[in-house]
């Protein structure tokens, strides 16, 4: 099975350069092997942890071992069969700022609007294809995946949990009765926060008498530009106990647009490869309109090419409001925010 060995560079910074080694994952957790899975996988995606916190240079010479599927999907389970790692499943910590962890009961889908254009989720499925990832076989075609439908109930640490990073649950072929087994799990891991993303709001109001949203799932939907605003009134008829927007990436002025009903706002740059610039009194704007409606505002990141380099700050400060909820009660109140203001 090929592993990825990712180095620390001299200054700090991360190698963009995965040096191609032949490892057997069996090898790895040999010591854990009277261990359930889950701790197996745990242990390995600590040691790989404590690697990289190690100084540039001590991390550069043990190689610091992170097998590739592990750091783009953040599901890792090693599945063992016969002794031997055949792949893996299990939550980890998400790189996407404004949720813990990932699930993908379904990968693949289509272009929607044109904030698909660049789609990370297709970058992504087309290199985990290359690499030989069964989950991603299809490549970015739609594919259901009945295997990982339990997957939440068994992560007992209560998370934030993305919905559907690789797809749109909502897309047309995807049967309703398969968003139904999604909805059910959902209701069962009542200890997670899920978080439900969209673009397809006609699907998402068309559907929503058929629905009744648990408590512990937030719904949201994709506002790219003033053209899709429309988006927000589909939203603002959904029944769930919070809604929220994501405008990411940013590729025009909003200048108008109505929050009402609008829990919180995530808003983002493009980044990846040919990468559309955000202006930043886009930002700003939006901003500013979530201060005069009481509204939470993340500010996720101005993108480009190297996200890394662009940051997150937004006139020096980094945005990290959300909604604050409480799982203690079904009568809970769920506008409660943090401080409406930004961090130094």
């Amino acid at each position: 099975m090929n592993a990825f060995y990712v180095c620390r560079a001299p200054n700090g910074g991360t190698s963009r350069t995965l040096l191609r080694s032949r490892l057997n994952l069996a090898d790895l957790c040999f010591r854990f092997v009277l261990s359930p899975l889950a701790l197996v996988a745990k242990q390995v995606y600590t040691n790989a942890t404590k690697l990289r916190r190690r100084s540039p240079d001590q991390t550069d010479r043990r190689k610091l071992l992170v097998h590739e599927s592990m750091r783009a999907q953040c599901e890792l389970c090693l599945v063992l069969r016969d002794g031997v790692a055949q792949g893996c499943f299990f939550a980890m910590g998400s790189k996407i700022e404004w949720t813990s962890v990932t699930w993908n009961p379904i990968t693949g889908c289509s272009k929607a609007s044109p904030g698909c254009k660049n789609c990370y989720a297709e970058r992504m499925a087309l290199r985990l294809r290359a690499m030989g990832q069964a989950k991603y076989r299809n490549g970015f075609q739609l594919t259901l995946h009945p295997d990982t439908l339990e997957l939440p109930l068994s992560w007992k640490k209560p998370s934030l949990v993305f919905v559907g990073s690789m797809t749109d649950i909502f897309h047309d072929d995807v049967p309703f009765d398969y968003i139904e087994k999604i909805l059910n799990t959902m209701r069962r891991a009542s200890w997670h926060t899920f978080q439900v993303l969209t673009k397809r709001s006609a699907r998402l109001l068309e559907l929503r008498t058929l629905i009744s949203w648990p408590d512990n799932v937030w719904v949201g939907v994709t506002v790219e530009d003033q053209q899709h605003t429309f988006r927000i009134d589909h939203l603002r008829r959904v029944d769930a106990r919070v809604r929220f927007l994501s405008v990411e990436p940013l590729l025009g002025p909003i200048d108008d647009v109505d929050l009402t009903g609008i829990d919180w706002l995530i808003v983002g740059g493009e980044s990846g490869p040919g990468a559309r610039p955000v202006a930043e009194e886009w930002v700003i704007g939006l901003r500013d309109k979530c201060e005069a409606s009481n509204v939470p505002f993340f500010f996720k990141q101005w993108g480009g090419v190297n996200k890394g380099a662009t940051g997150r700050k937004l006139q020096g400060k980094i945005y990290d409001q959300r909604p604050v909820t409480s799982n203690q009660s079904p009568n809970r109140q769920f506008r409660m925010y943090r401080p409406l203001h930004g961090v130094e």
